[in-house]
């Protein structure tokens, strides 16, 4: 947002959230402005609709004028096109839903509209029900009350009774003679029955109509299932599980419900004892176990596989889907991780694979996954396990079989960048950090204090940190190839295979360049550095009297220049050297020669007494600013003017490409005591962009004080008044709205200007054409809603009288209020 000039050389000090006099400091409102208005009107909203009461009514109007509706009722959720829809509404006491274009993706019939379940809204009309799809805008037919099942189907009640609706069909697929049914819409696969209630019990019905499962049960909302068997049936009053297929029942000696096995697997008692059936009923296990049960606390997130754990004679085993007893009931504990089982007899723990070879023998106080966080999160696909030897920890990588002796007090997965996932693991012993890959390589031993990767997309370097001193360790190699020596180590641009080595602090530093072979390509003797175009780096001022340097980042490259001191200019190819950092000259260090005609005062050392010019950054488009006795010139790459020094002030170029130069001229009586400068825009090239020339304050020298965006702001002064005038022009320099106004503001991304003269508003379009004339008190916009802070039809405020004017320059006619005048309360901008 600009910030304009006005009159008497303040800034505006528009900065309210809607209204403009009132925060302009003038123009305040007659108490008595507005006794005659019959409706109260509010700003309308980037949807298209505004606020209206009249009286005790309230409604809502579209950008013609029309009542759009009464009352909003509820938003519905974020949607990326305008005929999605936006919220509930009531018109004329019925409801419908808005779509975010002012039109109707329901309209406004229904007695009620239910939009929780998202995907399908329910309706009423003339008091039956329907289910709306909001993704295929579809609407079933009316029921006297409908459900959702799966999409397809739908359960729907005529009369009493409650039948199966098919959408593809189009038709009743159960007829509706049941007292009502039940379906596991949480399920993972979606099943091709429902659970049925007729004469106070309950049964299975296929939705082909047939019973599955005759009506002879209980039936309670929990452990619902959509495969072959039936969990939340009971007969009086005991559990029950139903094999649908074959109608058998199954029950346990006590009350609680069987248990069945992710696979489908039932867990059936005989006389106290346990067995298995598969889900065709078939004997997988004789009943003669103690106990089966899946594996894990929380199986249901950290435990996947076709797994159980059987019990016989107080020992436990593994019982694989398929396979059987993959390991006999010979354990005092089990673990199942994955494909992985960690096995304990007396006390000691050791890890097994599915084949029941012998991974780790049981030799420890305990083996568990690495993730520590297994029973909530599972593996997370990793493979490697801790083994416990009393209070230290070691490793095992399943995938290798490579195995670290416990020796460490913590180990933890750890990732390679921020919020990034597990990538390698950390060992900790009293304060050392060692570090292994998933594969179980050690990359780093235990011996420092911390540590971080060189680059993140490699495991091979690590900055290490010991005694407080940073090297590098090279995890190939496995030895340091820079010793902990350095207060930093740095990349410098370009990433390539060097590393800047820094001691000292603020003041005191002390720079050099190491090899990623750990030789000194260049000794700590440099005491500046800097940067040069992204890929160089700079280092001058040698404390041994050496001259200054350019080093190539990418390859490595150390490039001895001809003189001590040296200075980026931030373009590449040059740079600026000094003997004795007094006075400099550019220098091409491809060329190997000095640029002519450019000698130039070394900016470290620059003082404004000197005679010598005083060359600034380089722009992008290879331009600079050069400062000669006082006024500023621009200067190319190969040392020639391309506009002489004739501006006393100057803006750097913009990421548009364009600069301001700036002309003093004296202070006179009307023009206040500090004085004006004469301006002008200079494209890329250096050149004006125009020939003319404009006034601003000579305090006015930032870049909000030119530029607003890609738009330039252009002044002049009146010539009978000495007032100053703004306007705006485009970033070629073609004026868009003339230099004729006390302030002008950029909104809606550029789509149009707000213009004030005195304490009168108006608005022109983009192109600079007026909309409304600058004859308005106040209007009705939200400065804080970036891009659509000026929204039409728009509240403005002339002759005493709030109206809605069009974006053609029109007063609106409001459905409703035939005076079209309006009260605004103004309190709550």
């Amino acid at each position: 947002m600009l910030q304009v000039m006005l009159k008497n050389n303040f800034r505006s000090a528009i900065v309210g959230y809607g209204v403009l006099a009132a925060t302009l400091g003038g123009a305040t409102m007659p108490a008595n402005a507005q006794e005659g208005a019959s409706a109260r009107a509010e700003r309308f909203n980037g949807h298209g609709f505004a606020q209206i009461t009249a009286g005790d009514r309230t409604f809502y109007i579209d950008r013609a004028g029309k009542r759009l509706f009464d009352s909003y009722i509820e938003d519905i959720g974020s949607a990326d096109t305008a005929a999605q829809p936006l919220g509930v509404v009531t018109k004329d006491g019925r409801y419908g839903v808005l779509a975010r274009s002012g039109g109707w993706v329901l309209p406004p019939e229904y007695q009620q509209i239910d939009t929780r379940f998202g995907a399908f809204w329910k309706v009423m009309k003339d008091g039956k029900h329907s289910l709306y799809s909001r993704e295929e805008g579809m609407l079933l037919p009316f029921f006297d009350d409908v459900g959702y099942l799966d999409g397809r189907y739908f359960d729907v009640k005529a009369g009493t009774k409650w039948g199966v609706y098919d959408r593809e069909a189009a038709q009743l697929a159960i007829p509706a003679k049941y007292d009502g049914f039940d379906y596991c819409g949480g399920c993972g696969r979606k099943s091709d029955y429902v659970y049925a209630q007729r004469d106070g019990k309950w049964g299975i019905m296929g939705f082909d109509g047939q019973v599955r499962v005759p009506f002879a049960y209980e039936h309670e909302h929990w452990g619902m299932r959509s495969d072959e068997w039936v969990r939340s049936f009971s007969k009086n009053g005991r559990p029950v599980v139903v094999h649908i297929p074959t109608g058998r029942e199954f029950s346990a000696d006590g009350r609680d419900p069987l248990e069945i096995l992710a696979g489908g697997e039932l867990v059936v008692q005989v006389n106290g004892r346990y067995g298995l059936i598969d889900h065709d009923a078939n004997e997988i296990l004789p009943a003669e176990y103690e106990r089966i049960t899946v594996p894990n606390a929380n199986d249901f997130r950290g435990y996947h596989g076709p797994y159980a754990i059987v019990e016989k004679g107080g020992r436990k085993g593994v019982y694989q889907r398929g396979k059987g007893v993959l390991i006999p009931p010979q354990w005092d504990d089990v673990n199942v991780y994955d494909d992985y089982f960690a096995l304990a007899k007396d006390g000691r723990w050791g890890l097994y694979d599915t084949t029941g070879r012998e991974l780790l023998a049981p030799s420890y106080t305990a083996v568990t996954h690495v993730n520590d966080y297994f029973y909530s999160s599972g593996s997370k696909g990793i493979t490697i396990f801790k083994t416990r030897q009393k209070a230290l920890y070691g490793l095992y990588f399943a995938e290798t079989g490579q195995v670290v002796s416990p020796k460490f007090h913590e180990i933890d997965l750890a990732s390679l960048t921020y919020d990034g996932p597990d990538a390698v693991v950390v060992g900790e012993h009293q304060g050392e950090q060692a570090v292994y890959d998933f594969t179980g390589r050690e990359l780093l031993p235990l011996g420092y204090a911390s540590w971080s990767l060189w680059d993140t997309s490699s495991l091979r370097y690590f900055v290490v940190t010991k005694a407080g001193k940073q090297g590098l360790y090279d995890a190939e190699l496995q030895r340091e190839i820079i010793p902990p020596a350095f207060d930093q180590l740095r990349k410098l641009p370009g990433s390539g295979p060097i590393v800047l080595t820094v001691n000292g602090d603020y003041g005191d530093y002390r720079y050099g360049i190491r090899r990623m072979d750990g030789q000194e390509a260049v000794p700590a003797e440099y005491t500046v550095y800097d940067s040069v175009g992204g890929t160089f780096a700079l280092l001058s001022g040698a404390r041994n009297g050496g001259p200054a340097i350019l080093i190539d980042g990418r390859r490595g490259v150390v490039t001895k220049l001809p003189a001590r001191y040296a200075q980026s200019v931030r373009y590449p190819g040059l740079v600026l050297i000094s003997d004795d950092s007094v006075r400099a000259q550019l220098y091409s260090p491809v060329l190997g020669k000095s640029v002519p005609n450019s000698k130039f005062a070394f900016a470290y050392a620059y003082d404004d007494r000197t005679e010598d010019a005083l060359l600034e950054r380089f722009s992008p488009f290879g331009l600079g600013w050069v400062r000669v006795d006082g006024r500023y010139g621009l200067l190319d790459t190969a040392g020639n003017w391309v506009t002489e020094p004739v501006y006393d002030r100057v803006l750097d170029f913009n990421a548009h490409g364009i600069a301001v130069g700036a002309r003093y001229f004296p202070a006179s009586d009307w023009r206040s005591q500090v004085g004006y400068v004469a301006y002008q825009f200079l494209g890329r090239d250096g050149r004006p962009l125009s020939s003319e020339v404009y006034t601003a304050p000579n305090e006015f020298l930032m870049a909000m004080d030119y530029f607003t965006g890609r738009h330039l702001v252009i002044r002049r002064v009146e010539e009978n008044t000495g007032e100053l005038r703004a306007g705006i022009a485009d970033s070629t320099g073609q004026v868009l709205v003339p230099p004729k106004y006390d302030g002008v503001e950029v909104f809606n991304n550029g789509a149009y200007f707000l213009l004030s003269v005195g304490y009168k508003f108006g608005i022109a379009d983009r192109s600079g054409q007026i909309i409304l004339p600058v004859e308005f008190d106040n209007l009705l916009l939200n400065r804080y809603e970036k891009g659509t802070e000026i929204t039409f039809p728009m509240l403005c405020y002339k002759n005493g009288e709030w109206q809605y004017y069009t974006d053609k320059g029109e007063v609106l006619q409001v459905e409703g209020v035939p005076s079209g005048t309006f009260t605004v309360n103004t309190g709550l901008w």
